[in-house]
């Protein structure tokens, strides 16, 4: 979980099969250079989690926006 992807043996194939994977997965866009930048398997982790969180509070605020109008 400390191991960066390319120092777990990825490389740009990979690379961005492991991004449409997370899209699919988790509904969240990376950024090819988050992995590039040797960021690893834990960090990628809370990321993802970061960019879910924003989702969801950007979704309740704009349900927020709705009942106020």
């Amino acid at each position: 979980m400390n191991s960066s992807f390319i120092d777990l043996g990825g490389h740009s194939l990979k690379m961005v099969f492991l991004v449409n994977a997370i899209k699919k997965e988790f509904g969240v866009k990376l950024k090819l250079q988050d992995i590039f930048k040797g960021k690893t398997i834990s960090q990628l982790s809370e990321l993802i989690e970061i960019e879910i969180w924003l989702e969801t509070k950007n979704n309740k605020q704009d349900q927020r926006k709705e009942v106020v109008l």
